[in-house]
């Protein structure tokens, strides 16, 4: 092994340091694609993701470009002294071409903007109460494993609703193009007519004045969903069914029974949209 070898080593070495507990994490989920979901799983340190990496061809020891990117985004300030310290050590050549997503840089933002609320709400939303999943970025890993999580429309847009209003933003606002209407295939009831289907439900909703009722059916295109509600502590909920699939909904905290069951009939469809079932 050769001099400019072995400083690689070390580099690699002092810099995982930079990436341990929560922030090996954040280094997980921000590899995600450029590593495979199987390596990710059963890796649990920064060096074997960044020995990963070297193996991949993804990073060597002329190009450290893509562990640049992380550090920037990740905003580690020691880890970027590290890299640059190493730069300055050997001379560097910026030709493997590999960076981060835009959509993983937008995804990292927003999670660490989640709150405890946010975390609550997404795993009683994907049903994971049970699975041990304390922190939103095992939650996402776990949801990335399972394809219930990626960049396309009707899985993301579900996601993004759970979130707050500035986690929510930062996710949609640099999320990818392909975040764009897709129009309904001939079996559809309103044939080549794009769909919207979260409008439509907030407008059956209000033009049958069902939205201060505890409970009712609303129809909405060719699906019939019903929802049921309540209050505690002056707080309301509701559950929302589809009642071809069974599939439930949940959404609760909301100011007034309209509020929460407006919210379930959404999730409810942004969670048939996550599963194939219906889309606009």
């Amino acid at each position: 092994m050769d001099t400019a070898q072995i400083k690689f080593k070390q580099f690699l070495t002092d810099l995982s340091k930079d990436y341990v507990g929560l922030k090996y994490r954040w280094l997980r989920m921000l590899l995600h694609g450029i590593i495979s979901i199987g390596c990710l799983e059963v890796s649990t340190t920064g060096l074997e993701l960044f020995n990963e990496l070297v193996e991949l061809g993804k990073i060597s020891k002329t190009d450290v470009t893509l562990l640049s990117e992380v550090a920037e985004t990740t905003k580690q300030t020691s880890a970027k002294n590290r890299i640059v310290d190493y730069k300055r050590t050997i001379q560097c050549s910026e030709t493997l071409g590999t960076s981060l997503t835009q959509y993983r840089r937008a995804l990292f933002e927003a999670l660490r903007n989640v709150g405890r609320d946010d975390l609550l709400k997404v795993i009683g939303f994907y049903t994971l109460k049970d699975y041990g999943l304390n922190n939103i970025w095992d939650v996402v890993f776990y949801l990335e494993k399972e394809k219930l999580l990626d960049d396309t429309q009707d899985k993301l847009k579900l996601f993004a609703n759970l979130l707050n209003e500035m986690a929510r933003s930062i996710l949609l606002a640099a999320a990818p193009k392909n975040l764009e209407r897709r129009e309904t295939s001939n079996s559809s009831p309103h044939v080549n007519a794009p769909l919207d289907w979260q409008k439509e439900g907030l407008r059956r909703i209000k033009e049958n004045d069902l939205k201060r009722n505890y409970s009712g059916t609303v129809r909405v295109y060719d699906r019939e969903f019903k929802f049921d509600g309540g209050h505690e502590w002056w707080k309301f909920f509701s559950t929302a069914t589809d009642i071809a699939t069974g599939i439930k909904a949940k959404a609760g905290g909301y100011k007034s029974m309209g509020g929460a069951n407006e919210h379930a009939i959404e999730n409810l469809i942004y969670k048939l949209m996550a599963q194939g079932i219906i889309r606009n």
